[in-house]
Parts: structure tokens; sequence; C-alpha cells
């Protein structure tokens, strides 16, 4: 606010509002997980718009929607590497003992909750797919 940042102001305040309905919606304080949840939830949403505002030739508002995804980005949890994905996978494939891809849903059910905002759901899925596609060959 000293420096008279608007957009980040703004942003940070978005932030505390939503974290703020989501407490109320709950009817309790958030934990990190909570929080981060929120904060996915709202990354994914500045996502979708700015597409929006580039199908509708409004770069002024894909600017705004860029420095706000930006601010929320810096309270994210660091996002999973490639590798540590695939490991990551990996390891929950064998535990759950999922033999296929019919069994995609049994991965996928512990994997959600525990790594939200650290890596997008569609990039768990697809590696989830493709590991689990890998087991009963080609």
């Amino acid at each position: 606010m000293k420096d008279r940042d608007q957009v980040r102001v703004a942003a940070i305040r978005l932030i505390r509002d939503a974290i703020q309905k989501a407490e109320v919606a709950e009817k309790k304080d958030l934990d990190d997980t909570g929080v981060v949840t929120v904060l996915a939830r709202m990354e994914k949403q500045r996502h979708e718009s700015i597409e929006a505002y580039r199908a509708g030739n409004r770069q002024d508002l894909v600017d705004r929607e860029q420095l706000e995804l930006e601010i929320i980005k810096k309270f994210m949890p660091p996002s999973l590497s490639a590798v540590e994905l695939t490991a990551l996978v990996t390891e929950h494939v064998s535990t759950s003992g999922a033999a296929g891809p019919s069994e995609m849903g049994k991965v996928m059910k512990s994997l959600k909750g525990r790594y939200e905002g650290r890596v997008s759901g569609k990039d768990l899925s697809e590696e989830v797919k493709r590991q689990l596609a890998a087991k009963i060959g080609p």
C-alpha cells in the first residue's frame, strides 16, 4: 500500500476475500491445505479469464489478469517438477495396486487432495494415464 501498487493491493484483497468467503462457507478457519485449494481455484479462474479476454481481443484485461496471476502464484507452494511428478505417481500406482487404466480413479483419489496447488489436475491425470497404460503394455 505504501508503494501505491494498486494492482498488487487489489490482488491481495481479492485473495483475502476469497479465503474469508471459503471460511464462512465451511464455517471454520482454513488450514494451509484449504488456503492452497482456494488459491488454486483463483489461479485456474485467472487462466480461464485470460483465454476469454484474448478471444475477445481485450489486451488491457489480459494484462491485468496476468499481473494478478503472478501475485497469486507467489503465495502458492512450489510446483512439482516433471521428475518429481513421475516418481510420485509411480509410488502411488504401486501402493494402490492399480493394474490398468480402468483403475485410474483409485490412484487419482489418493493423489488429488495431497498435492493440490503443486500440480494441475490435468498434468496429474495425464501422468497417471500414461503409467497405467504402460502397465498393460502396447
